[in-house]
């Protein structure tokens, strides 16, 4: 795969049409009077920044509707524009895939009205402070604010209703009329703002991200846009390819400048300008790694093997994480220990080619080729060969057996950027109640939300829900020493600045 619209061209096994079968132009219409409002920035550069990666399902995206100055922290890209449309303009030119440009048309294909309003043709989008809505009617404003949370969200659920209209059969899969979800409490409603959660934050926050793709991107992306939130973030990722066109479809921090470059380093460098320090690490989140071991974890990891790495690694005081597969988006917040479901619950890691298979493999190796290997992992190509022939010598055969299986890439799975972006907000939100010192929905007693896109409004879908440890993991039985350390800092843990 090499295509920034690969990872989202399969068809889920028929339940979706093929892809660039049914492409339409998204038109974005910015509310008048509403465009200088932070809610409204946010919500409607998240919404472009969505559309503009769809490679493959949206032709074009069309603005129009109001303008106004663009307000700190909306867009990461330094685009060098002042105005709002500007701005998108050229920070979709960075990200170089479905074209955005000016419109003066009253709209074409699918439209989007970014903004609180009364009724109008097409789909409303709107976020404030913790909840977000989208519907084909009015939705009224409660309270301006200057949190992501709800503009994310909003945009999420428009980006993910265009995706619906032009890759799902629509007699399965009606257009939905009206929904909104609150980041504070996971309560789902109607199209309506129904939010909970504070209005203004102020929370020093230290944790450690364990993965930097996209739904560590996406988390990274609202804490920089968050205000309020200071303190310290280590960020590691250790995908040593770095940042290629396939991730550009859902990384939202990430564009074509960038390809090539390792993810913690550039997310930092992107999300520099804030009051979080990030401290990026181009490795694995383990002990040796790390320039420190913050009590928070969050992982925001891809592979079960590096799950279950964080989770018998550190038994940290607390233990979030988030995930994606094809159209639902998971957050976990792991434990009681020993109670609740743990990190490398249901997720037994990858099995290990045996290492007598891997020295065949190295002795079916060309001498050109094999001369190439020894290099890649830095051993002597001499012990290197002795290794494939007879075994032993143990530093080379770490060295070996480590990048064959780093190698070994599973089938890329289909992802979408809306879903990603989804689970890393819920997720930042999940981070920041944890540091307030207010776990509400996610708690001892509901550790899990889902959230999916092929039916957003059914009934079970956001509900938080009591999740209990697999009785089959290894890493989490009760009474276990591991346990018993996990335990006893989960009762110790103290939110920063208490």
């Amino acid at each position: 795969m090499s295509g920034l619209g690969d990872r989202h061209s399969g068809t889920l096994g028929g339940r979706l049409n093929e892809l660039g079968s049914s492409e339409q132009t998204v038109t974005v219409t910015i509310e008048v009077g509403c465009a200088g409002r932070p809610d409204v920035q946010h919500a409607a550069w998240m919404l472009v920044n969505l559309l503009s990666r769809m490679e493959g399902i949206v032709t074009a995206v069309e603005l129009a509707g109001e303008d106004a100055p663009l307000i700190g922290r909306v867009i990461p890209f330094q685009t060098g524009a002042g105005t709002l449309q500007g701005a998108f303009l050229a920070a979709a030119e960075t990200i170089g895939a479905v074209p955005v440009r000016h419109t003066g048309a009253a709209g074409m294909g699918l439209l989007l009205i970014v903004g609180p309003g009364g009724d109008t043709e097409g789909l409303r989008v709107h976020g404030e402070g913790w909840c977000g809505a989208i519907r084909q009617g009015p939705i009224a404003s409660r309270r301006a604010s200057k949190l992501p949370f709800g503009p994310y969200v909003a945009a999420c659920l428009a980006a993910g209703e265009v995706f619906r209209r032009l890759r799902m059969d629509p007699k399965r899969h009606p257009p939905t009329k009206g929904l909104s979800l609150s980041a504070w409490d996971c309560t789902r409603g109607e199209g309506t703002i129904h939010d909970a959660g504070p209005e203004r934050l102020e929370a020093t926050l230290d944790f450690g991200l364990a993965g930097a793709g996209a739904v560590g991107c996406a988390l990274m992306h609202t804490l920089w846009a968050c205000p309020g939130l200071n303190g310290a973030a280590v960020i590691a990722d250790s995908d040593e390819k770095g940042i290629d066109t396939t991730n550009l479809n859902r990384c939202v921090i990430f564009n074509r400048t960038h390809l090539g470059d390792r993810k913690a380093s550039i997310a930092a460098a992107v999300c520099a300008e804030a009051d979080i320090v990030w401290e990026p690490v181009d490795a694995l989140y383990a002990r040796d790694t790390l320039p420190r071991r913050p009590e928070l974890v969050v992982s925001a990891v891809d592979k079960n093997r590096s799950r279950d790495q964080i989770q018998q690694g550190f038994w940290p005081a607390r233990l979030l994480g988030a995930s994606t597969k094809d159209l639902r988006a998971e957050l976990l917040r792991c434990g009681p220990p020993g109670i609740g479901q743990c990190l490398r619950c249901y997720n037994p890691p990858e099995t290990d080619i045996p290492s007598d298979v891997r020295r065949e493999q190295l002795r079916d190796l060309s001498e050109t080729e094999l001369a190439a290997f020894a290099a890649q992992i830095d051993q002597p190509l001499a012990l290197v060969r002795q290794w494939a022939r007879d075994g032993g010598c143990s530093e080379v055969a770490e060295a070996a057996l480590g990048f064959m299986q780093d190698q070994d890439e599973p089938p890329a799975m289909f992802a979408v950027g809306f879903v990603s972006v989804l689970a890393g907000v819920l997720l930042a939100g999940e981070v920041v109640k944890e540091h307030l010192g207010r776990p509400a929905p996610l708690d001892d007693e509901h550790q899990s939300v889902k959230f999916q896109f092929w039916n957003p409004g059914a009934t079970l879908n956001g509900c938080p829900r009591r999740v209990g440890r697999d009785p089959n993991c290894p890493a989490c039985r009760p009474n276990t020493p591991g346990v018993q350390v996990w335990l006893q800092r989960a009762r110790d843990w103290r939110p920063p600045g208490d």
